[in-house]
This record gives C-alpha cells, sequence and structure tokens, in this order.
C-alpha cells in the first residue's frame, strides 16, 4: 500500500502550508475523506504530485519542496568539475 499524507505531513512536501493545501484541495476535490466531511484529507504521492504539477510556480515554493521525498532531481543542473 502507499504511504499516505495528510495536509500537514503533505504540505511541507510540496513546499507550502497546510492551510493553502487544504483549501486547493478542497477548491479541486483532491485527496479523499474515508470518515467524510470533518475528518482528515488523505493524499497519496502520486495525488502530490498532481497538485504540484496544476499549481503556479514560484520559486520560493519550488526552494521550499522537499524534492527528495517527491522524488524530484534537483532545481538546477549540477555543474561538473573540469
Amino acid at each position: 500500500m502507499d504511504k499516505l499524507y495528510t495536509v500537514t505531513t503533505g504540505a511541507p512536501l510540496l513546499g507550502m502550508k497546510p492551510h493553502t493545501l487544504r483549501k486547493i484541495a478542497r477548491e479541486h476535490g483532491w485527496g479523499i475523506q474515508p470518515g467524510g466531511r470533518g475528518t482528515p484529507r488523505l493524499f497519496t504521492l502520486e495525488q502530490l504530485l498532481e497538485i504540484r504539477g496544476r499549481g503556479r510556480k514560484w520559486s520560493k515554493v519550488e526552494e521550499q519542496e522537499n524534492r527528495d521525498a517527491l522524488g524530484l532531481g534537483p532545481i538546477y543542473p549540477i555543474k561538473a568539475d573540469k
């Protein structure tokens, strides 16, 4: 089974605050609430990557996201020593 993330654990991976993730997830219907309204919203890693792919890209957010946990490479290519 894939690991599940809550708003609190998923937001730092995306470089945003939990309130922001909660708001956009509610607006777009992302994530699941297995206990119904008022229970924590859950996300898979694939859903978090989908949210990341649809949102606007700000350099501040990209610098704050946990690219290792998301399975992404570095933002800028690493220069080889000459």
